[in-house]
């Protein structure tokens, strides 16, 4: 079973960042939705905007105490190079966040919300990710089995290497 961290930027009132287990098994949010899929532990990060590196050491002795960790965060990206990184897109959500326009060209692989019409996107680029493997999913299915032999075999590679 995993870790999982979820890291939001945004303003917090006392603190520049804080972490907090999440314990609520409602599936009600997107971490509670963590431990229903079987996290072992799911830690929220919230940090004001430019302060993720200040919670780093704490991230880092997390990841470090865990067997395995699955991040849901693009901002990480600037103090942590993961085994994989999988960008997940929906052309049907208008907001695009900077973060994730900003490492997209570091993903292993995209996952696509398969859309009616075309993408409410303006000025967004999928080139960078051109010759990247693309799976395709529509929901409620968001794990398809072409998805997790990719992921298997991608952390083969990378624990034989290491």
């Amino acid at each position: 079973m995993a870790c999982v961290l979820a890291t939001v930027s945004y303003a917090i009132a006392d603190h520049s960042w804080s972490i907090s287990e999440e314990r609520d098994r409602s599936g009600e949010s997107d971490t509670s939705r963590f431990l229903v899929a079987g996290a072992a532990q799911v830690w929220w990060v919230r940090s004001q905007q430019g302060r993720l590196a200040e919670a780093m050491p704490t991230i880092r002795r997390k990841i470090a105490e865990s067997e395995n960790v699955i991040v849901e965060s693009n901002s990480i990206l600037k103090f942590i190079r993961p085994d994989i990184y999988l960008t997940v897109l929906d052309p049907a959500v208008e907001d695009f966040k900077k973060s994730a326009q900003e490492f997209m060209d570091r993903a292993d692989a995209v996952i696509l919300h398969d859309a009616d019409g075309r993408p409410a996107w303006h000025g967004i680029s999928l080139k960078v990710v051109e010759g990247r493997p693309m799976f395709r999913v529509r929901p409620p299915e968001y794990v398809t089995r072409e998805i997790v032999e990719f992921v298997k075999g991608k952390l083969a590679v990378s624990r034989s290497s290491a």
